[in-house]
């Protein structure tokens, strides 16, 4: 099985780059086509559990109270986490847009099954704790939908345009984790009467079949062409890291070993674990407002239904695409300077949380995530940046995979758990004046404030590169 990921790298064909440069978009599109798609696909069967996990408490046969919500939750974050460090280093130097393709189809049939688990049993031990393992399992293998993508776009693009087209992609999972949670709804109410395993069927087979595809289309790398890498083709230099280990291999006369890498330029790399230690404050943002908005939302605001407040999600997802475009374009325009842009975007998302917390209405709501939704998404795509930055690109899955480690065993897991311990109880209209949401906003405040620190500090890392990579295009 491991022979099927690998990557095909034939004989160079030395062909001249202006030839390369005529042909190299449209290959590219190709590539770029499957890991936007397949990550949708891959939001598709995350976020649907957004809307399913609301109707899980107002089923009458589970009824699970917060802190219930929150430990199933958390058992997919985790495994997201662990997958996400774990399947991140396997896949370097695989091929990462087959590799996902092909883990997004298991993603899918484990959703299917979860839906047929509701419609065959009333049991709810059997049922928690099947969907707790099929859930997963679940996170364990989308986890490295992020890292691979960005391996495949970073092979395909050089320096200069990597932030314009990582932020393009990102846009895949704002479009499917927009839609995710009221389709979800809409296909459950439709088809399945209300049934919460409706919530999983149609997008688990709506992934299956779009994995299916991605897994033969496109080439991964531009050397399974026998082409040049991109860096070459579009003149420009490596980063410091990359020359520095190129360096090494050429006098040791052999290449070095993933495990060498990691220990050599991710692990002990004190730039990479600060940008990692933001991360962790920015997926308790992230996780914090998308996780819990639609239960605030079904339990704060009177007359609300699933349907109703499952479209929130639209409105932070539809904004991050702006957002996304923008940030990842600006700091391609500052020379990749994206940690304090990304400091100041955190900051300045406390006025959001603000706006948030005192919102009675869902107009207001809907306001507060627009702003949310266009703030936040915009460090969590810089980050997964910067820390590749300040790694060797035969790193590049297993830096950003630490990362996300980091957001979801810490961050995200923080999120759930804190939050739905500190706000208890059961979730229920007839409960909802006996829940107190002011400590989580409490602790997306605070979050706020020390992610925003982190990331400044972060960013003499990034200046110093920048300048040193500047003084290298000038000596060439």
């Amino acid at each position: 099985m491991s022979n099927f990921f690998e990557l095909k790298r034939p004989k160079p064909l030395n062909l001249p780059l202006e030839v390369q440069r005529q042909k190299w978009m449209s290959q590219f599109f190709k590539a770029f086509s499957v890991v936007f798609m397949v990550y949708f696909a891959s939001y598709m069967i995350r976020q649907n559990m957004n809307a399913a996990s609301l109707a899980m408490t107002k089923d009458k046969d589970l009824g699970l109270n917060m802190k219930q919500l929150a430990n199933l939750l958390t058992f997919h974050s985790i495994a997201y986490g662990i997958g996400k460090l774990i399947l991140g280093f396997l896949a370097d130097r695989k091929n990462t847009k087959k590799l996902i393709s092909f883990l997004v189809v298991i993603g899918g049939l484990c959703n299917v099954l979860i839906g047929i688990l509701f419609f065959s049993t009333k049991n709810v031990t059997i049922i928690t704790l099947g969907t707790a393992i099929l859930w997963g399992i679940n996170g364990f293998v989308l986890s490295p939908g992020g890292p691979c993508a960005f391996s495949t776009i970073m092979r395909w693009q050089p320096k200069s345009k990597q932030a314009t087209w990582l932020s393009r992609w990102n846009i895949s999972h704002n479009v499917g984790g927009a839609i995710a949670a009221p389709f979800a709804a809409m296909v459950a109410a439709k088809f399945f009467s209300n049934n919460v395993g409706g919530f999983f069927i149609l997008p688990g087979l709506l992934a299956i079949g779009i994995g299916a595809w991605g897994i033969s289309f496109g080439y991964d790398d531009p050397k399974e062409l026998g082409w040049d890498k991109a860096d070459k083709v579009y003149n420009e230099v490596d980063n410091e890291a990359e020359l520095e280990e190129e360096a090494e291999e050429k006098t040791q006369g052999e290449e070095l070993s993933k495990w060498q890498i990691f220990l050599k330029y991710v692990i002990t790399n004190p730039w990479i674990l600060i940008v990692c230690f933001a991360n962790i404050f920015v997926y308790i943002l992230r996780m914090g407002i998308t996780k819990w908005i639609i239960v605030y939302a079904g339990t704060q605001l009177p007359k609300s239904d699933i349907a109703q407040v499952s479209t929130l999600l639209m409105y932070i997802e539809f904004t991050a695409i702006i957002g996304s475009l923008f940030f990842g374009w600006l700091t391609d325009k500052l020379k990749g300077r994206r940690m304090i842009v990304s400091g100041i975007i955190t900051l300045s998302l406390s006025g959001g949380i603000l706006i948030y917390q005192n919102a009675k209405s869902y107009g207001q709501l809907a306001v507060a995530m627009c702003i949310c939704g266009f703030l936040f998404f915009g460090p969590q795509l810089l980050i997964g940046i910067s820390v590749v930055k300040f790694a060797p690109k035969k790193a590049i899955a297993v830096a950003n995979g630490l990362s996300g480690t980091f957001g979801y065993l810490l961050g995200d897991v923080l999120a759930l758990q804190l939050i739905g311990r500190l706000v208890g109880g059961k979730i229920s209209k007839e409960n909802a004046d006996k829940l107190d949401f002011t400590n989580m906003f409490i602790v997306l405040i605070v979050s706020a404030i020390i992610g925003t620190i982190l990331m400044f500090i972060a960013a003499i890392g990034e200046e110093r590169n920048i300048r040193k990579e500047q003084a290298l295009k000038k000596n060439k």
